[in-house]
Formats: C-alpha cells, sequence, structure tokens
C-alpha cells in the first residue's frame, strides 16, 4: 500500500489527466445518449443526411440591409439602425404569432 501511495505522489499529474480524461469520456457518452434517446437527433437539421434538404434553402438576401456595428455613434447612424431594426421588425410581424403546434410530436414525427 506504501508503494502505491508513492507511486500516486510521484504521478499526481499523471493521474489527474487521465482523470479528467475518462470523465470528460464518461459525460461525452452519457450526453451523446441522452441526445440519441430523447429524440433530439431526428429533429437535428446539420446532420450529413440532411444534406439534401439543405441545398433546397434559398437564401433571399435581396433587399437586404445591414448596419455596421463599427462607426461613429451619432445621430444618423441612430437613424439607420432605426430604418433596418423596422423594416426587420414589420417583416416579422408580418408572420404573425408563434404557433407552438409545428414543435408538437406529431408534426415532428416523433412519435
Amino acid at each position: 500500500m506504501n508503494k502505491f501511495i508513492e507511486f500516486f505522489h510521484r504521478h499526481q499529474l499523471g493521474f489527474f489527466i487521465l482523470l479528467a480524461t475518462a470523465i470528460a469520456i464518461i459525460l461525452t457518452v452519457i450526453s451523446v445518449s441522452i441526445y440519441v434517446l430523447s429524440g433530439a437527433i431526428n429533429v437535428d437539421c446539420s446532420l450529413p443526411t440532411d444534406a439534401e434538404v439543405c441545398k433546397k434553402v434559398i437564401v433571399d438576401s435581396e433587399g437586404e440591409k445591414s448596419f455596421s456595428p463599427n462607426g461613429f455613434f451619432n445621430e444618423q447612424a441612430i437613424k439607420d439602425f432605426n430604418v433596418v431594426f423596422n423594416d426587420i421588425k414589420s417583416g416579422l410581424d408580418k408572420m404573425g404569432d408563434f404557433n407552438p403546434d409545428v414543435l408538437s410530436d406529431e408534426a415532428l414525427d416523433l412519435q
């Protein structure tokens, strides 16, 4: 027993690195298993199997205004920001209220 304690004291850093690595691996396995068992994997659109769906996404940046976070802070910058903000806000308002039914188990085909 004394030899083990002596060996442990000499190699403390190595033991703690191994312990930290083992804990990280165990927690990763647990989190991935929860991810798969909970069904969240079915909602994830970043998987390689969803590459076809990603290709069908149309990015429409026509007429889109951007606001630079760098520059001077003056009346004109405030006006420019408000114009961009109000345009985006009005577009979101046209979409209507959030409908929680789109996240139901039936809609996501989780049953």
